[in-house]
């Protein structure tokens, strides 16, 4: 039997060879269309029949020129001579055609090949045996989708919706073998008329009835849950290459029942089920603006992807076979949606409901506050949860914001974010919703922080009475006690209390989690004094200036801290690390020198904050010039041993935080630097 099938394919190879040298070597080209037709048509009826004979054969070889070629031809074909899968384009004449003009015969014919064909190879992508072509199959399958597309938009259209309608049906299937309601099913997909099919194969004059050659249909047998699921996955990854198209050629109830699909996969399926289902879905979402209409679609789309985000936040705790590209490849493709998700909210004309941000606030606030982020391993999907966060702080309105009911999952989110720092790196994206919370927190002492302070006498007359011990005057509005903004702040006073932790800790462990800690406090605290609300009243006039946020004594521990930091730099620290640090240092500085007008710093602040920024140049002058900071022995000690492995993007943080200076702190030593830097 060996032999026997050592000879056939040996004999099919041969006459393979043969076949695409005579065509490629120019033959009359109505002669090549049937020929093809054929000789494909032999090709996928004998090597695409036997499935078990073709994974022994792909087993044995997975390079093996047999089980590759019924796909090889095809792409060989459409690059030249496409009419074998398509209609010859329409000729230009003088008369419009007819608007009713069905299609003729050969298009019939030419299409049932082409609807044959794609349905034989389609039975590949769900058996297992087969994985190794299966790349190759979605590849031709595209392929041919694009050819479609380029000629006749409407077969391309019937093409998709097929697809679409497969993958909706499989779902249906898939989700009752998982609760076990059947073991197998038969999928009745991609029906062509056979006697069409036959037909194709030869010139009108040459056809046979019956057709001289035996051709069957796809059977798509679903004999277990791995079937379909390797089917699902494949036909999922074919829909992905041509996603962009699927809202505009196909139906609205067929993208909903994609999207519902999409989303029960989310739920049930396994890690790469998912992965591709987020992936399918955050295209929906940007192309098809009424799928979020649908509050019930809405819901279960929420539902699921929230319960992906605590999945991931629990550490994936079931799955123990999952490599770490892998894993980050989820949080991608988790991030990517979220991402998408916010930005089409952010649209006016296109957004979430209150209730489903409210919802979408609560399961967040339940799921960072239990199980934090601390587990995530991307700061992509981090970055992603940050700024869906933003949005809901956003879209919500303050008072609800400030309601009973809202409250209590703000504080959790606050909590969770104010956890990261010092704890992990690259947290920028933690500025923006905790100055949002901050902000928010502050704004509801505006209505009454504006009222006068004025208190009159009950007759109008503001002129008290010579000898009335009971009359009243105008307060001055310096003598009205201004509230600490620990007590009007929530937020803020948990963040000072994260600061003072930060800056009291030992310098043990990694040292640069600890210094982008607080540089991420800094550049919070500087930046709600620059966007703390414009008003009259004294309490605000106040937030807009640093001391109310930070005392000089914080100020003076945030730069020990600074310095503390880079001499542990000396001791044993990678090129990488030192980086890390000192940009975080860099950035520090920065955040502080970008609110210098709402803060009273000391001379010797600056001259500190100067050699910190300047300190690439330090060994190049060792006069210094007009730079005169304290320490000296320290300093020159820090820059021998740190300078040296420093970077390009260090050196250009540098000169950022020098330009921020005031011009005449260390003028001339900072322009020394500017053209040593040039």
């Amino acid at each position: 039997m060996n032999n026997q099938c050592i000879k056939e394919s040996s004999t099919m190879l041969a006459e393979s060879v043969a076949f695409v040298n005579k065509f490629q070597g120019g033959a009359d080209e109505e002669h090549n269309i049937f020929e093809c037709r054929l000789f494909l048509g032999r090709l996928v009826q004998d090597y695409l029949t036997d499935f078990h004979k073709f994974s022994q054969m792909l087993e044995k070889s997975s390079n093996s020129i047999e089980c590759h070629m019924p796909l090889k031809c095809c792409a060989l074909l459409l690059r030249h001579c496409s009419e074998v899968f398509l209609p010859a384009p329409v000729t230009h004449s003088a008369d419009t055609p007819p608007l009713d003009r069905g299609p003729t015969n050969d298009e019939d014919t030419t299409y049932g090949f082409l609807w044959w064909y794609v349905s034989r190879i389609t039975v590949l992508l769900g058996q297992f045996n087969c994985k190794e072509i299966h790349e190759l199959t979605r590849d031709t399958i595209v392929q041919l989708l694009q050819a479609v597309k380029a000629r006749d938009s409407y077969e391309y259209s019937r093409l998709l919706r097929e697809l679409v309608i497969f993958v909706a049906d499989l779902v249906q299937i898939n989700e009752q073998m998982v609760e076990m309601q059947i073991e197998s099913a038969i999928v009745h997909r991609f029906q062509v008329n056979m006697d069409q099919v036959c037909r194709s194969l030869f010139e009108q004059h040459h056809r046979q009835s019956p057709c001289a050659v035996t051709l069957t249909r796809a059977d798509f047998s679903l004999s277990d849950q791995e079937t379909c699921e390797q089917m699902l996955i494949n036909l999922l990854r074919v829909l992905m290459r041509v996603a962009g198209d699927v809202c505009g050629f196909c139906l609205e109830s067929q993208v909903m029942a994609l999207a519902a699909g999409a989303c029960c996969l989310l739920e049930i399926g396994e890690i790469d089920m998912k992965m591709e289902s987020l992936q399918l879905l955050a295209v929906l979402v940007r192309d098809c603006r009424l799928m979020m209409k649908d509050s019930e679609l809405c819901d279960y789309l929420l539902d699921t992807v929230l319960s992906v985000v605590q999945l991931l936040c629990t550490g994936l705790p079931r799955v123990h076979d999952l490599s770490d590209s892998d894993w980050c490849e989820f949080e991608r493709c988790t991030g990517h949606f979220l991402v998408v998700l916010v930005e089409q909210c952010s649209c006016e004309c296109y957004g979430l409901e209150s209730t489903a941000l409210s919802e979408v606030l609560v399961r967040l606030g339940d799921i960072l506050g239990l199980e934090g982020m601390g587990r995530l391993r991307t700061d992509y999907l981090q970055a992603a949860l940050h700024r869906l966060v933003g949005l809901i702080l956003d879209k919500l309105s303050l008072d609800y914001q400030r309601s009973l009911t809202c409250r209590p999952h703000i504080r959790r989110l606050v909590s969770a974010l104010i956890t990261q720092i010092g704890c992990s790196t690259n947290l920028q994206y933690v500025v923006s919703p905790l100055v949002k919370v901050i902000l928010s927190e502050l704004s509801t002492l505006l209505p009454t922080a504006e009222t006068t302070t004025a208190v009159t006498t009950g007759t109008g007359n503001n002129t008290p009475k010579p000898g009335n011990k009971h009359s009243k005057r105008k307060l001055d509005e310096s003598s009205v006690p201004v509230p600490k903004l620990n007590k009007m702040s929530m937020t803020y006073q948990e963040l000072h209390s994260k600061l003072e932790d930060l800056l009291q800790q030992p310098l043990q462990g990694s040292v640069s989690r600890k210094a982008e800690g607080v540089q991420i406090i800094m550049e919070l605290i500087t930046s709600c004094v620059q966007l703390v609300p414009k008003s009259n009243a004294r309490f605000f006039k106040e937030l807009g200036k640093l001391s109310s946020w930070l005392s000089n004594e914080n100020l003076q521990q945030i730069f020990g801290f600074l310095f503390r930091a880079l001499q542990h730099l000396t001791e044993s620290s990678t090129a990488d690390e030192m980086n890390m640090v000192y940009l975080s240092v860099l950035k520090t500085v920065g955040a502080l020198l970008a609110v210098q007008d709402s803060a009273d710093l000391e001379n010797d602040l600056y001259q500190s904050l100067g050699w910190i920024a300047s300190l690439p140049w330090l060994l190049n002058d060792p006069s210094w010039i007009d730079l005169k900071p304290t320490n000296t022995r320290d300093i020159v000690k820090i820059s021998c041993i740190v300078v040296p492995k420093l970077g390009v993007e260090s050196s250009s943080e540098c000169l950022l935080v020098l330009a921020l200076l005031p011009k005449e702190v260390v003028h001339k030593w900072r322009v020394h630097v500017f053209r040593q830097a040039m």
